[in-house]
């Protein structure tokens, strides 16, 4: 036992202030580059965002060639495509009620008949909702007091 005492039992080897400059410089070099992910990821959105683009470029260039239209009519063409071509569509989200064996069961299923993404929301919060929906409704066809 004292030999594997002594043996184990040694001072770590001395740590230069130098040392721990160089390997702060490396982290610093780490944190600084960005995550391939991120990058791969940017580069697809703006891909697709160029191929969208060239869509519209088409278009447009289709619509400026047509005699029969005046010009007021195609600037309100091409403005309504480049507008459509930069609104980005959100996924809708469907709301789901939670049963009471869903709500606190800590392995979620998907439910049936659910696609896309989807939430689990409580049955009172769905209904108050829809109810302020309603009287915010009722009070614009009145008109504001």
């Amino acid at each position: 036992f004292v030999n594997d005492e002594n043996q184990h039992n040694k001072r770590p080897p001395p740590v230069t202030k130098e040392m721990i400059a160089q390997y702060r410089e490396e982290l610093k070099e780490a944190n600084v580059r960005t995550i391939k992910k991120v990058v791969e990821a940017k580069a697809r959105k703006k891909q697709r965002a160029m191929k969208k683009m060239e869509k519209v470029k088409k278009k447009i260039e289709s619509i400026s060639s047509e005699m029969g239209s005046n010009d007021y009519d195609k600037a309100q063409q091409i403005r309504m495509l480049y507008k459509k071509a930069l609104i980005q569509k959100k996924p809708k989200v469907t709301y789901v009620v939670s049963k009471r064996n869903q709500a606190t069961s800590k392995a979620r299923h998907r439910p049936k008949g659910v696609e896309g993404t989807y939430k689990l929301v409580d049955r009172r919060m769905k209904a108050d909702k829809r109810g302020q929906k309603a009287a915010d409704r009722r009070n614009k066809k009145r008109g504001k007091r």
